[in-house]
């Protein structure tokens, strides 16, 4: 998983960093990041993330506890560590093999 560096320009309208072709990534393999949530999750449930964008203006690349159809894909090695309300912040700890 890439991780969000504060190195990195940031676009003010869209709020997506933009790297430049040949820039390194930070990259996530082992350890726990916190994530925004687009529903309710609980500690120690598995941790989807949405593929493609879903009903009701639900976002590519948000995180969830469940499968919600088939616009999210279950990540294996990974974890909630913590419970959050949908919107909120969670802990994922990431144990992704090499």
């Amino acid at each position: 998983m890439s991780v969000l560096v504060q190195t990195k320009e940031q676009s003010l309208i869209t709020s997506i960093v933009n790297y430049p072709v040949g820039s390194d990534i930070a990259l996530l393999r082992k350890g726990r990041v916190w994530v925004k949530v687009e529903e309710a999750v609980t500690a120690m449930s598995p941790v989807f993330v949405r593929a493609l964008p879903g009903v009701g203006g639900t976002q590519a690349g948000a995180f969830r506890m469940s499968a919600d159809t088939a616009t999210a894909a279950q990540i294996n090695g990974c974890v909630f560590r913590t419970s959050a309300a949908a919107g909120a912040l969670a802990v994922v700890e990431f144990n992704l093999p090499a």
